[in-house]
């Protein structure tokens, strides 16, 4: 079941406006880490991914965009097709790390080819 709530809603529609997770957070009383928490159990929510962090803030995705730009002309009774609509055209989330776990011999002689394709 995806949760969703309107507090995570209002912090990514004022990211969006504002791309500083700092200032956010001090519109919304509390620490920059846990805007980015609440922006990534959106992100969870829907498997997608919304923003980017650069140096100078945080930068929309594609989904984002999407998603701010309906969250501004979609009634709150609509939000579920809003969400629906704009994860179906968005990319899935990708994780950015992979774990391995396996015995001596298999580490050394299985896991390097398949492994191979993942690059940093």
């Amino acid at each position: 079941m995806v949760t969703t709530t309107l507090h995570q809603l209002r912090i990514f529609a004022l990211a969006s406006k504002l791309l500083n997770l700092t200032e956010v957070a001090r519109a919304f009383n509390v620490t920059p880490s846990s805007i980015s928490h609440e922006i990534n159990k959106l992100e969870r929510a829907f498997a997608i991914s919304l923003v980017k962090k650069c140096r100078t803030g945080i930068v929309l995705t594609e989904a984002g965009e999407a998603l701010y730009r309906g969250l501004e002309t979609t009634p709150v009774s609509q939000l579920s097709e809003l969400f629906i609509r704009v994860a179906a055209t968005a990319s899935p989330l990708r994780s950015e790390v992979l774990s391995i776990g396996a015995s001596q011999v298999p580490s050394h002689r299985v896991a390097p080819p398949l492994s191979s394709g993942f690059r940093r």
